[in-house]
């Protein structure tokens, strides 16, 4: 009897210590720290009413040097330029700061800060080990906006 509990007790931790090496395997965890994935916004979530169901291909591409942002914006705007034909979260930076430091249960929490945009302050982005990723946007001169997705290995 004594050898079934040993037993049992053997294949529980090499169970956890093999589900521990997946979660450092996890290629998703690999292109955060390497900083070239694709976050996929499904959901926008302005500051002035509710969630809004997007039909797709808004995204946020991050590589080494540049991050390409094509999402939409609803929110209120303090001020803007004249004849400005973009929408503020329509742009393509290659200055920015990028920190990635995580969490607790495999969660990590991305800031992205561009300095060669005009609006954009901060990017704040919570990576969850499943794939799913929240996306908080704060500006200069609007109000925030959030966006719910998911994130991408991106193709090299």
């Amino acid at each position: 009897m004594k050898t079934v509990y040993l037993a049992a007790i053997f294949a529980l931790i090499t169970l956890n210590i093999c589900h521990a090496q997946d979660k450092e395997n996890n290629p998703l965890t690999d292109s955060v720290k390497a900083r070239h994935f694709i976050f996929s916004a499904q959901t926008m979530v302005p500051s002035i009413a509710g969630s809004n169901n997007l039909t797709g291909g808004y995204d946020l591409r991050i590589s080494q040097n540049k991050i390409i942002c094509y999402l939409p914006y609803a929110g209120k705007a303090y001020s803007s330029s004249y004849g400005e034909t973009k929408g503020p979260l329509d742009f393509t930076s290659e200055k920015f700061s990028y920190t990635a430091t995580q969490g607790d249960k495999g969660k990590w929490e991305v800031v992205i800060k561009p300095s060669d945009t005009n609006d954009v302050r901060e990017m704040d982005m919570d990576i969850y080990d499943n794939g799913t990723a929240y996306l908080n946007v704060n500006f200069n001169n609007r109000q925030p906006v959030s966006f719910n997705g998911f994130i991408a290995e991106a193709k090299k």
